[in-house]
């Protein structure tokens, strides 16, 4: 995906998404996880399967009671 066709889908300019790309300006969290969507879809679920082995499957997340008992 060249850096015109993300920006497109991104809603913003190719300088902007260029200078998030190049570490030359800060993204917000929604851009952070737009690009997710766009870039990788499942890596959400990715990182919870490693942050949660044993739900992994289940299509549950531990509670917050469980996780620190």
């Amino acid at each position: 995906m060249t850096l015109e066709e993300a920006a497109r889908m991104l809603d913003k300019t190719r300088s902007s998404l260029g200078r998030v790309e190049m570490g030359q300006s800060r993204a917000d969290v929604h851009l952070v996880r737009s690009r997710m969507d766009l870039y990788h879809p499942d890596l959400v679920d990715l990182a919870r399967e490693a942050a949660f082995p044993d739900c992994s499957g289940s299509g549950a997340s531990p509670t917050r009671s469980s996780r620190w008992r």
